[in-house]
């Protein structure tokens, strides 16, 4: 069996200790990957880009970005990206209180893999496009990255709580 350690020592004799993050209970852990998908929704009305060259406004978030996309003739990718980005958070966080056993974390990882492999097209792709009219400021990879970091958590969450079975209670 594998044995992790509690507490590691760094050279300076600074303490890092793991036990609370791996003792997470259950539902503390759906209430930090359910944060995780409002932060991502949140994440929709920051600005992703500066637009060139204009003089009113020229922040654009997420819904800006998109409907610029749009504009250059690529109206069917900004529409589904629009409804991926509004619709996955919401239906991760709410699978992940409706499901139960082991479905409810494997749901929330692969609809957050869904998403950040959606964002990283979306906003590549966007780049990509409108390299003259828009310049991205990061935060897409921000976007990203609180998406991995859901589905890691969500991935260790269907490792850690595995079903019981016959009404046994998990080890």
């Amino acid at each position: 069996m594998l044995k992790i350690p509690l507490a590691c020592v760094k050279p300076g004799g600074f303490v890092l200790n793991l036990k609370g993050y791996l003792t997470m209970s259950k539902k503390k852990l759906k209430t930090l990957i359910t944060f995780m998908q409002v932060l991502l929704f949140g994440t929709l009305f920051l600005p992703v880009g500066v637009e060139t060259g204009s003089s009113a406004d020229p922040a654009l978030s997420v819904f800006g970005l998109t409907r610029r996309y749009a504009g250059l003739g690529f109206s069917d990718d900004a529409f589904v990206f629009t409804i991926i980005a509004c619709c996955l958070p919401l239906l991760t966080a709410v699978l992940l209180f409706i499901l139960k056993g082991r479905s409810d974390f494997g749901t929330a990882a692969c609809l957050c893999a869904l998403y950040s492999m959606c964002a990283a097209c979306f906003f590549s792709a966007a780049k990509n496009q409108m390299v003259d009219v828009v310049s991205m400021t990061g935060v897409h990879y921000l976007i990203i990255l609180i998406s991995l970091i859901a589905m890691l958590l969500s991935i260790y969450g269907f490792l850690r709580f595995p079903k019981a079975a016959d009404g046994q209670p998990p080890p």
